[in-house]
């Protein structure tokens, strides 16, 4: 069974890349388009031009839901993954596509995702809030990991889903990490100061993010 994806990025390179990548060594993953919303940063913008991925040029900066936008209709007539490109998939096992289709198998879930890592979170404001904000979501345990919500953190839905926040977030090991979580003043790169400098306030852990650095 093949899977589309669909990956809403501005500004971002390196965990764009690590995506990217991750979803390449997946051969069930068909079609991978970078919904791009008028990125910026010089890098970013060469080394679109080296890949095989499809990347659609947006003209403006919109929220990540543009993945549900008409145009992309054909991607979601299939099994179909929706991701933003700010996490890191190590350790990830490398059966993840089949423990999804397990779970979708119950025709009570249209949408799985990965669950995400907040036990080793920095000791930082933004570490903080985001243990607070994402502990509830390992509360309510069910039979194919937690019930919860995830908004474009990577998940596969079912064909011509809509957007709906309600999704199963697969146990441990199937965890990633939400990268900028783990951002401090001594750690954040060019490219993440870069990304904050020109974040706008749809991105709602980047507003965070810019008030705690």
């Amino acid at each position: 069974m093949l899977v589309n994806a669909i990956i809403v990025n501005r500004n971002l390179l390196s965990s764009l890349k690590g995506t990217i990548e991750f979803l390449r060594k997946e051969p069930r993953i068909n079609k991978i388009c970078i919904v791009d919303h008028a990125s910026t940063h010089p890098r970013l913008l060469e080394w679109y031009k080296t890949i095989k991925e499809t990347v659609d040029y947006l003209e403006y900066n919109g929220s990540a839901q543009n993945a549900w936008n008409p145009k992309y209709s054909s991607l979601r007539q299939e099994h179909f993954i929706v991701a933003d490109p700010d996490c890191s998939y190590e350790g990830v096992p490398n059966d993840w596509l089949d423990k999804m289709f397990n779970v979708l198998e119950d025709e009570s879930v249209f949408k799985v995702g990965f669950s995400l890592e907040i036990n080793n979170l920095p000791d930082t404001e933004i570490g903080k809030n985001a243990k607070e904000h994402e502990s509830k979501y390992w509360t309510k345990k069910v039979r194919h990991g937690w019930e919860a919500h995830i908004d474009t953190t990577f998940a596969l839905y079912r064909p011509d889903s809509p957007f709906s926040y309600d999704a199963v977030r697969l146990d441990k090991p199937y965890c990633i990490k939400h990268i900028p979580w783990y951002l401090t003043n001594e750690n954040i790169t060019e490219e993440w100061r870069y990304y904050l400098k020109n974040a706008s306030p749809v991105s709602t852990w980047g507003s965070k993010l810019k008030q705690s650095l």
